[in-house]
């Protein structure tokens, strides 16, 4: 769902970082498309509560601001795939999804502790490996591994990974 709008296009104004021209084009489309409209409010929440837990994040984790910067760019990236694909998960994207959990958890807690969170949140939901892990059994290990992220990460991080996980 671009609309000729490019996903650069949608960064850009979300980041505010348009020129007056294009940000009146893209104003002017949101006005009159409500799929878009709707679209943009997601977005807008998401990145709000993401930049919201950053601030509670950066008092309990020495991450610096490109890192910071690098994680919530990848999640507006998998919100804009989710928008696009709408059709269920392949196997190729639950690991995909696993790999970004991986990432996002390996920079609050270190990649041995992120590594063994996915490995304990599969064996204690319906399956008992990551590799069995399907869109119907997601929510579960998602539930899970957001529990043991409170552990480790703290209700922020949590979130995070809540947040993560269910793009």
């Amino acid at each position: 769902m671009t609309h000729g709008i490019s996903e650069q296009q949608w960064l850009d104004y979300l980041d505010q970082q348009l020129d007056s021209g294009e940000r009146a084009r893209v104003e002017l489309h949101l006005a009159g498309c409500v799929e878009c409209r709707e679209f943009h409010s997601r977005i807008s929440r998401t990145v709000k509560s993401l930049q919201e837990m950053g601030v509670e994040m950066r008092h309990g984790f020495p991450l610096d601001d490109e890192q910071l910067h690098i994680s919530l760019a990848k999640v507006l990236a998998r919100v804009l795939d989710a928008e696009a694909r709408r059709d269920g998960l392949s196997q190729a994207d639950i690991e995909e999804r696993l790999n970004h959990l991986e990432d996002c958890l390996a920079l609050m807690c270190g990649s041995w502790t992120a590594v063994n969170a996915l490995r304990v949140a599969a064996r204690n939901s319906i399956h008992d490996s990551l590799g069995q892990l399907t869109e119907d059994n997601w929510p579960v290990f998602l539930k899970r591994l957001t529990s043991i992220a409170s552990v480790f990460c703290g209700d922020s991080g949590a979130k995070l990974v809540w947040e993560y996980g269910k793009l």
